[in-house]
């Protein structure tokens, strides 16, 4: 078999189902085998290399499992740089592949080469791993590394890179089998339990890392246990559902400041403590807090916790869970009904309560950065894992869409709702055409007014007038229907919910949008 089948059947035996990719010369034997196991994995074409990552990214997110994307090297692998920086910084398992001249080329200036790109000095900022290959029968091992690191603590994206010739090239090898997470624990958690003991008001914050570990079942069931009200991160969102009662949103509300304040323990799980979520990292802690963290470089990195524990959160909370500990006070437990009660009594925007009561519980929302984006994240109510998707930290416009693709391809029998503002909206707006080549059944809000705005704010603030925040923009209406996707204008907010049911109802695309008359209130 050629490098590019033995690539192909190491994947299928990593349990890679979709690709999503743009396909070059350098990749054909890699697309002939692709070709041949059409029934075994899906290959889904993107139309730009930065939304196959973000693709990518949102099947990760979604499933939380590893998304794969795979480009030409040089300009395909720098495209995808802007998807796997926001995989980066907000820790998505995402796995990109390319390949690299002739290894008879291998110590040769880049810059001088074919596509011509150090693709490892270029992406080493934002991946976690990386493996070159110059001859085939390296494939397996290569494969092997990088799923490992995956697979392995707090993820990150990672690269694989083949030579033009290993992929073309006859070979036999044997296929490795899947790698799984490596065992870890029993950990003492007797002084954890001791601290969780002597504590009267314990508060939970609840980071990505429980997404990561699959750690939501133990995390509801210890909050419930002792009594600890919950607040999240931004991309702890839908660690716990949001209607619980031990739930009261994110960490950067008022309402979190003051539990912070009030709390006389925290134990803060799968968190990394990023600039978003601590205020520039001036969110105080209580004085006795304990952290849980995959990534041993964590604890006491930006706090220094009175216990740490490098270790998966899920694996923490097993053995928590299987000793006898103390509710809180009763004080403290009246405490976090009023609290609830506040959380739950805040003004919601109109709109976003009708788009949450019109879909399903266990939809998927991907929202790209825009005004309605940011109302999303503090209004918008997730009941379960992996169905919100929002790029929190590195914010890269243009996510919404492709990852709505991602997500949509991993959950086929799911609703999926991709909200973006005008100026994201067109960043990736080519990924219309792979949702009409798939014949995807998904639905866009897009929310358009003609400007960047909160740009624009910031700018009258500052100086009184604006620059380069106007955006002309085409009539969506046509640009839809040139896909094939079917559309409709809503111009009065008393016609957004007649327009989201026949948009829901009609069984393929469909594009809605809204004019600021209609999303002003978001």
């Amino acid at each position: 078999m050629t490098g590019g089948e033995l690539l192909i059947q190491c994947l299928m035996a990593q349990g890679v189902k979709v690709i999503f990719g743009i396909p070059g010369n350098q990749l054909t034997p890699v697309y002939e085998s692709l070709y041949k196991h059409q029934d075994e994995i899906q290959h889904v074409l993107g139309r730009h290399e930065s939304s196959v990552a973000f693709m990518a990214d949102g099947y990760a997110r979604s499933t939380g499992n590893i998304g794969v994307c795979m480009t030409i090297p040089g300009p395909g692998a720098s495209n995808a740089h802007v998807g796997l920086g926001e995989a980066s910084t907000d820790c998505v398992p995402v796995l990109l592949i390319t390949s690299q001249n002739e290894s008879r080329f291998a110590g040769r200036e880049t810059s001088k080469m074919f596509h011509g790109l150090d693709q490892k000095r270029a992406l080493a900022p934002v991946t976690k791993a990386m493996a070159s290959v110059l001859h085939a029968e390296e494939i397996p091992e290569a494969v092997t590394h990088v799923f490992s690191a995956l697979r392995t603590g707090r993820p990150r994206p990672a690269l694989l890179e083949i030579s033009s010739d290993a992929i073309a090239t006859e070979v036999d090898a044997p296929v490795p089998p899947m790698v799984s997470p490596p065992e870890s624990g029993p950990y003492d958690t007797a002084p954890l339990a001791k601290l969780i003991s002597k504590a009267k008001r314990p508060l939970i914050l609840a980071g990505a890392g429980i997404h990561h570990t699959k750690a939501h079942t133990e995390l509801q069931q210890f909050a419930e246990a002792i009594q600890a009200p919950v607040f999240t991160t931004i991309l702890g969102k839908g660690a716990i559902p949001e209607d619980h009662p031990l739930l009261l949103g994110r960490c950067r509300s008022n309402l979190a400041h003051e539990a912070f304040d009030s709390a006389d323990f925290l134990l803060a799980m799968g968190t990394r403590f990023t600039q978003m979520d601590t205020g520039g990292w001036s969110m105080k802690l209580p004085e006795i807090w304990a952290h849980i963290e995959a990534d041993p470089t964590e604890i006491g990195r930006e706090y220094e916790p009175t216990v740490g524990f490098a270790a998966p959160p899920k694996l923490i909370l097993q053995q928590l869970l299987k000793k006898t500990l103390p509710s809180s006070s009763d004080e403290w437990q009246e405490q976090i009904r009023r609290w609830r009660k506040e959380h739950e009594g805040a003004a919601k925007p109109r709109v976003i309560d009708i788009l949450r009561k019109a879909i399903p519980r266990d939809a998927i929302v991907s929202v790209d950065v825009h005004i309605t984006g940011y109302a999303m994240h503090r209004h918008f109510p997730t009941y379960q894992p992996g169905t919100f998707l929002y790029p929190g930290i590195y914010v890269a416009m243009g996510y919404g869409l492709p990852a709505a693709i991602g997500a949509k391809l991993a959950h086929p029998e799911r609703m999926v709702i991709a909200l973006a503002g005008d100026a994201s909206f067109m960043m990736s707006s080519m990924e219309l055409a792979t949702v009409a080549q798939n014949e995807l059944p998904m639905v866009i809000i897009l929310s358009n007014d003609n400007s960047l705005t909160s740009i624009r704010g910031s700018q009258e603030a500052r100086f009184g007038a604006t620059l380069g925040v106007d955006v002309r923009n085409p009539d969506f209406m046509a640009y839809a229907h040139a896909f094939g996707i079917d559309a409709i204008r809503v111009a009065r907010q008393e016609t957004f919910l007649p327009a989201l049911q026949v948009a829901l109802a009609s069984g393929g695309p469909f594009l809605i949008e809204l004019t600021p008359e209609v999303f002003r209130e978001f």
